[in-house]
């Protein structure tokens, strides 16, 4: 499943943070303790997360 949102980084002790939670984390696929490979694309400003099968 795909699922596309735009969201505004948050900070954690100084590192950015990606907040994924709820119902919308759910309907787009994420599972608890799943792993998941990131890529950036900084010319698009652009991070994509993939399920890691490793």
């Amino acid at each position: 499943m795909k699922h596309l949102e735009v969201q505004k980084l948050g900070m954690n002790k100084g590192a950015p943070r990606v907040y994924i939670q709820g119902r919308k984390a759910v309907l787009a696929g994420f599972a608890p303790g799943a792993k998941y490979k990131p890529t950036v694309d900084e010319e698009k400003c652009l991070l994509t997360l993939e399920v890691n099968e490793e």
